[in-house]
């Protein structure tokens, strides 16, 4: 069954060989019950059946979408199972293969830790809520070290010479598009 909600984290892989075609994935996006629930049709190409299979797994790892459940475990299983990346399948092969549904539990931790991380930001750590501050701040002292001077780069030559003195051939333009 597709999932509704409202998608808190997005964000897409790339690469060669991978195409993505989206139009409503993006953090913030409200997926309701009453529309089509693709967020993203993802292609993989390559040379190789192999290379395909490969591609794809990794796009479909690459993915991370929070606020709605999707279906990305299931189609890393379909595409990583031995009949799958052996083309000895039919139109049953889903009905056909119930291990495809059993993929483990997902546990999220980057999400949980900044979600913690947050929370001790805003509300304080609760593990020393009570304590007396410490009356200094202690800092670390850090090793004398001798460093030398940095070597001379292009600022110091051109201060060095100015710009009218500066060597033809010493900039180079980039264009942004």
């Amino acid at each position: 069954m597709p999932d509704y909600g409202r998608v808190t984290a997005y964000r897409s892989p790339a690469g060669f060989g991978i195409r993505l075609d989206a139009g409503t994935a993006y953090s913030g996006a409200i997926i309701t019950r009453f529309y089509d629930s693709l967020l993203v049709k993802v292609t993989a190409w390559s040379p190789t059946p192999e290379e395909t299979i490969a591609r794809m797994h990794r796009a479909l790892w690459e993915f991370r979408i929070r606020g709605v459940v999707t279906n990305l475990r299931f189609l890393d299983q379909l595409i990583t199972h031995p009949r799958f990346a052996s083309a000895d399948y039919t139109t049953k092969f889903i009905d056909e293969t119930p291990e495809l549904f059993r993929s483990p539990r997902k546990r999220d931790r980057a999400t949980r830790l900044l979600s913690f991380i947050g929370d001790v930001i805003v509300n304080g750590n609760p593990e020393v809520k009570g304590r007396a501050r410490p009356k200094q701040a202690v800092f670390p002292r850090l090793p004398r070290v001798a460093l030398k001077a940095p070597q001379a780069g292009t600022k110091q030559k051109l201060d060095e010479l100015g710009p009218e003195n500066l060597p033809t051939g010493c900039w180079r333009s980039a264009a942004s598009f």
